[in-house]
């Protein structure tokens, strides 16, 4: 398990307070379902992989033994859970609702999509007064973690073109189907064996033309035409895959797009040109000078064939 404060691995047996940050282990479970609990009668939550503000996603197991990953919905700034049941927050009943039709949302998206580098639903339902969704367990490891643990914050060349090349196919499915994913980061991307990448937590998705709500969004990884309130389309994922694309080579994040739109300045030094050309087809600050697809973005510099996961 890890600290869900950190994200330090807690290690075995669970330690009262995290060696890394100090926090309190036990207080940072209350509130959420323990370790047995039994849901739609065929799932045993084992343990607490990760809590977020609009829910809490839990490692469970079925009747096989065969392992899920379970997304509660529990935005804390709404509801809270007394006993087992979730109650919302008086005066909380229009945001709560919003929140909610975000998550549904959220799963009608998940269950059109069909790729070995997207997250897979696998069901959904209701219980103690709130609803769960079912996803593919994959692994507890995202590529946030995988830059913590490499040298200097970054990944050789050749990783980073093993699971960039992957992530553009899969983001160009999901712009097939009609959705933008608007909050790509390090953090919602996991890497499974064999440094497979797949794209996670579709909460800010959206259908095409639709308008983003900025407190939805990592901003230090959005699009200006999104940090702006404009409608945006797939190159505002472009820019976020980029930025994403820069901190994985370079070691740093980019300048964000709310710095830049003073000062339009992106500086790419120290490492080749393919690279250097995929920088500047992502994130430049103009809509139009960035590559009208995904397909077209990678094609363009490193003209593989692309290898469907």
């Amino acid at each position: 398990m890890k600290c869900l404060a950190c994200r330090a691995d807690l290690g075995r047996p669970r330690p009262i307070n995290c060696r890394l940050c100090g926090a309190n282990v036990a207080s940072t479970l209350v509130g959420l379902l323990p370790a047995g609990t039994r849901l739609a009668r065929k799932y045993e939550v084992l343990e607490v992989l990760g809590r977020g503000g609009f829910g809490v996603t839990y490692l469970a197991q079925d009747r096989e033994g065969a392992r899920h990953a379970i997304k509660e919905f529990l935005p804390s700034d709404f509801a809270f859970r007394q006993q087992s049941k979730i109650l919302v927050k008086p005066g909380c009943e229009n945001e709560y609702a919003r929140a909610l039709r975000a998550f549904h949302h959220e799963a009608e998206v998940l269950r059109g999509i069909d790729h070995g580098n997207v997250v897979s639903a696998t069901d959904f339902f209701a219980q103690f007064g709130t609803d769960y969704l079912v996803m593919d367990w994959l692994s507890d490891a995202t590529l946030r973690d995988a830059l913590a643990a490499s040298p200097a914050g970054k990944l050789s060349l050749a990783r980073a073109e093993r699971i960039f090349e992957q992530l553009s196919s899969g983001l160009s499915t999901v712009h097939k189907e009609g959705v933008l994913h608007l909050d790509i980061k390090p953090e919602n991307i996991m890497l499974c064996r064999n440094d497979r990448p797949v794209l996670v937590d579709f909460g800010a998705a959206r259908r095409l033309s639709a308008v983003v709500k900025r407190g939805q969004l990592t901003l230090d990884y959005s699009a200006p035409e999104v940090i702006l309130n404009m409608v945006p389309d797939a190159r505002a994922d472009l820019f976020s895959l980029g930025a994403v694309v820069f901190e994985c080579i370079t070691g740093q994040r980019p300048s964000s797009a709310l710095s830049r739109l003073s000062n339009d300045a992106l500086t790419v030094v120290g490492i080749p040109p393919p690279w250097v050309r995929l920088l500047e087809t992502s994130l430049a600050m103009d809509p139009a000078d960035r590559s009208s697809s995904l397909d077209s973005w990678w094609s363009s510099v490193f003209g593989h064939q692309r290898r469907r996961s």
